[in-house]
């Protein structure tokens, strides 16, 4: 009896941080995905490299 307690408590645990650690690759991937304008301004940088030589 108190075994089944400790696992589910374990599972219940488990769970909720796998579901924080989900919300957090979503952050992720939502910043991966929009463009930033340092990498924008890097871009135009290396071009400009390139063009001169």
């Amino acid at each position: 009896m108190l075994l089944n307690c400790f696992l589910a408590a374990v599972v219940v645990m488990l769970t909720i941080k796998l579901w924080i650690m989900t919300g957090g690759v979503r952050k992720i991937r939502q910043q991966l995905t929009e463009p930033q304008a340092e990498n924008m301004e890097t871009y135009a940088q290396i071009s400009a490299r390139i063009g001169k030589l």
